[in-house]
């Protein structure tokens, strides 16, 4: 995969390539994600069957960002289903890291007590994708009838830790950083208006967390989504996969 020196990735220390977290094929393109960004970038595949021909597509001018086009989104997923592609952030929280070569323990620790909360993260949602030309996509606001949408969202919180708020496993962790088994959106796979979310964290007694959504237009709002109301009213079904490998790494390493 070949990228181009594009200015608008300046702020990004690593090379693009080392920070890549999602892909997504649709056609003769891969649509990859950063995750210290708020943008895509769309690669062709080229005659010689390699991928190339890089464009970047700046996410603010595609959907609405709280944070604008400067604030992290952490993407961690991207699917492409039925002429769209689906985005998701990681919805987590970061504790700020001690810097030890320029603070003192004092500084370290009072370092510490912050705790980030970047609204980019919080974006769930779909943006049309039009054929340009055969195999190629591009990425549209809207298209017709087909619109940009998405969850609500906003700078503390978006609608899917507020149906969480109150689950009896996962809502304690939604105030916990990420990095310290906390809520952490790490997965996307889309069919049709079902949705599923692979969790990173938290990891329950061994088990890893998928939810699963039905997503449906919000009639009041055309870019609003919202989960329909399943099991009991609740707005998402949970499921809990058993990690089928001890935690001891090299016991692990020799059952494989």
């Amino acid at each position: 995969m070949t990228f181009s020196d594009w200015k608008p990735l300046r702020h990004v220390e690593d090379p693009l390539h080392k920070d890549l977290s999602a892909v997504a094929r649709v056609g003769d393109c891969l649509f990859l994600a950063c995750d210290e960004t708020a943008s895509l970038e769309r690669l062709r595949r080229l005659d010689d069957s390699s991928f190339g021909d890089h464009h970047h597509f700046d996410l603010d001018t595609l959907v609405d960002l709280p944070a604008g086009a400067d604030g992290e989104m952490d993407i961690e997923g991207l699917c492409a289903s039925d002429g769209f592609l689906w985005i998701v952030g990681s919805h987590s929280l970061k504790r700020s890291k001690p810097k030890r070569d320029e603070n003192d323990r004092d500084e370290a620790l009072h370092r510490m007590e912050e705790i980030e909360r970047e609204p980019n993260r919080f974006f769930l949602g779909r943006i049309p994708l039009v054929e340009k030309a055969p195999g190629l996509f591009a990425p549209v606001r809207s298209d017709g009838e087909r619109q940009s949408a998405w969850i609500k969202y906003g700078k503390k919180h978006s609608a899917l830790t507020k149906w969480l708020g109150n689950d009896p496993q996962l809502g304690c962790f939604l105030r916990i950083p990420s990095k310290e088994n906390g809520f952490d959106v790490e997965g996307l796979a889309v069919r049709g208006n079902r949705v599923w979310l692979g969790m990173r964290g938290p990891v329950l007694r061994g088990h890893a967390v998928i939810l699963d959504l039905e997503m449906k237009s919000k009639k009041s709002t055309s870019h609003r989504l919202k989960a329909c109301r399943v099991d009991g009213g609740c707005r998402y079904r949970k499921h809990l996969l058993d990690n089928p490998w001890p935690r001891d790494s090299g016991h692990a390493l020799r059952r494989r």
